[in-house]
């Protein structure tokens, strides 16, 4: 008699695929402030300040950021 697992029905599986899925988005949404805080840097229209409160990221990260740009 052979046994026969649906591994797409495991609880394990099923929790490693969703931890997946919100990891990917949340790398998806850091590349995005990534970008949109470099193109504000280069715009040189806002403060480093400025995009840090528009971005709701830290001071200290949007100068990492405009120091990648130099």
């Amino acid at each position: 008699m052979a046994l026969t697992y649906d591994i797409e029905k495991d609880v394990f599986y099923l929790k490693g695929v969703k931890r997946g899925k919100q990891e990917g988005i949340e790398e998806g949404i850091k590349k995005g402030k990534t970008e949109m805080v470099l193109g504000l840097i280069k715009s040189g229209k806002l403060t480093l300040n400025e995009i840090a409160q528009l971005a709701q990221i830290s001071l200290e990260q949007v100068k990492k950021n405009a120091d990648q740009i130099k």
